[in-house]
């Protein structure tokens, strides 16, 4: 009797051994040989369905989980574990009952809350993984996991603030956590600061060389500081890393279609307009190539195929005003305006008009005539910068487009390092009263600060360009700002017909940063 239990023992070493040494087909076996003959040992059923999951044989590890779960009942990690395989396999129903059991065996793990959370996540139930994130904090508030996860969740709400500062805690928790990086850079965008995000990108790279996400979302900062051969490189990259990613294949055919080269954003959607075509971001970037190569009705016949598709709102918000567009330039009116009406009924964001009015006018304030007169300036006489400002919709992007056909001008787009300055300038600077109150107190040191990195960023992205325009339409908001750092820059202001304007806004699916 004990030659047979020291047998087994041995048995059970060997499969530890040859688990902590990745040789994952020999513990296989060796955990079977263990598990055989309606053996009652969990923890070896246990190991088996995790080496089983390892190698991809999901049904078998779920099978191993679920005999885990009936030897010990009343413990909550089996459950964990079984929530993992099944939401693997695409069961996510089953899995979040399994995850809100194990919660409920073990309401202060941390963990299982996140898990639920990530789940919830991708099934387009935002509001309740905030809530499940926000639980796992609470019981574990240096769960780096939990504050980068929240904070990928509030950027889906468009929350880009909150979602910037849960990011930032989770990065300051583990800062060689690529995801947080990644997820801090996405909130960034989302705030128009293009600049710093693409810093984010690159440092998530530097912790996680093969993240594709890192290189994805690289991919699109640098489209939108204009730098389109970076792009172009960071999508490949991406692609390399993670061929099945539709987001990135869209976003690549999008840099070609901007480009000008309908061939190439045709070539790179060919092998997925049979079988994704229903896809909201393949579907979306199809239709944008059919719509430019003028062919509308199959850009509507795209839309329509993939709006059964599009779980969530915002997904479904972007269907409709597309569909909106299409139909409109098919001058069938009355059903564009019925995509127009849906898509913003799915597109609604809460306004705080007197927080909106008290920040103009703490800016018209703090940038009056009399300020301004007193007030540094920047010592460097950098005259290359052009900012096109104005009402969304008033027609920066023609300008900015009329401009970039000269040799001489660089086009950045929408770079948004002014909004990032304005937004970090306090906290940098000590400013006691704030931002833009306390500008009285900004230094003849600090500008020059300010207007040497600026002068940096831009130089590096634009070579020799005479001109560099930002065409961020709501740094009009900045330009006192802008008066003490680039003195020498100079300003377009487009104006519309305030009719037209609204109308086209109305008509106009912005991103979470306008609204």
């Amino acid at each position: 009797m004990g030659s047979k239990k020291g047998g087994k023992g041995s048995l059970k070493s060997r499969a530890d051994e040859a688990f902590r040494c990745g040789r994952m087909g020999e513990a296989r076996e060796l955990y079977r040989k263990i598990c055989g003959r309606g053996s009652s040992d969990a923890q070896a059923w246990h190991m088996l369905g995790a080496v089983n999951g390892m190698l991809g044989r999901l049904e078998e590890a779920e099978q191993c989980c679920r005999h885990v779960v009936e030897l010990a009942p009343t413990a909550h990690g089996p459950y964990v574990n079984l929530a993992n395989v099944l939401g693997m396999l695409g069961r996510t129903a089953e899995a979040e009952a399994c995850y809100r059991r194990a919660i409920g065996l073990a309401p202060g793990d941390a963990q299982a809350y996140v898990n639920l959370g990530n789940l919830l996540m991708a099934r387009g139930r935002l509001d309740e993984a905030e809530t499940r994130y926000r639980e796992a904090i609470q019981y574990d508030p240096r769960s780096a996991e939990a504050l980068s996860n929240l904070g990928a969740a509030l950027c889906e709400l468009g929350r880009a603030e909150e979602a910037e500062e849960a990011c930032r805690g989770a990065v300051s928790i583990a800062p060689d956590f690529a995801d947080a990086h990644v997820n801090l850079g996405n909130a960034l965008s989302l705030q128009l600061n293009a600049g710093e995000a693409e810093r984010c990108y690159r440092l998530a790279l530097r912790y996680a060389p093969d993240n594709a996400r890192a290189h994805a979302n690289l991919g699109r900062a640098l489209q939108t500081l204009g730098d389109y051969q970076g792009a172009a490189a960071s999508y490949e990259r991406a692609l390399a890393l993670n061929p099945g990613d539709l987001g990135t294949v869209a976003d690549r055919a999008g840099l070609y279609e901007r480009m000008g080269d309908l061939e190439g954003a045709r070539k790179t959607l060919a092998p997925l307009i049979e079988k994704q075509a229903d896809d909201v971001r393949v579907g979306l970037a199809l239709a944008v190539v059919a719509e430019r190569s003028g062919d509308h009705r199959d850009a509507a016949r795209i839309l329509e195929r993939c709006l059964s598709a599009a779980r969530r709102d915002g997904d479904r918000a972007d269907v409709h005003f597309a569909l909106g567009e299409v139909y409109d330039e098919l001058e069938n009116y009355e059903q564009a305006f019925r995509h127009y009406e849906i898509g913003n009924s799915l597109d609604r964001h809460p306004v705080d008009e007197d927080a909106q009015r008290a920040m103009i006018d703490a800016r018209i304030a703090a940038f009056s005539a009399v300020s301004l007169q007193r007030l540094p300036r920047a010592t460097a006489d950098f005259q290359k910068p052009v900012f096109i400002v104005g009402m969304p919709r008033s027609g920066t992007s023609l300008v900015e487009q009329i401009l970039a056909s000269h040799p001489g001008v660089y086009a950045r787009g929408e770079a948004g390092d002014i909004a990032a300055m304005a937004a970090a300038v306090a906290d940098r600077f000590g400013l006691s009263g704030g931002y833009p109150a306390g500008v009285g107190e900004v230094t003849q040191a600090a500008v020059d600060e300010l207007a040497r990195e600026y002068v940096q960023q831009a130089e590096g992205v634009a070579g020799g360009a005479v001109r560099i325009t930002d065409k961020t339409p709501l740094h009009f908001l900045e330009l006192g700002l802008v008066q003490l750092v680039l003195p020498g820059s100079r300003v377009i202001h487009c104006r519309r017909d305030p009719r037209d304007t609204c109308l086209s806004i109305y008509f106009h699916r912005f991103n979470r940063q306008h609204a």
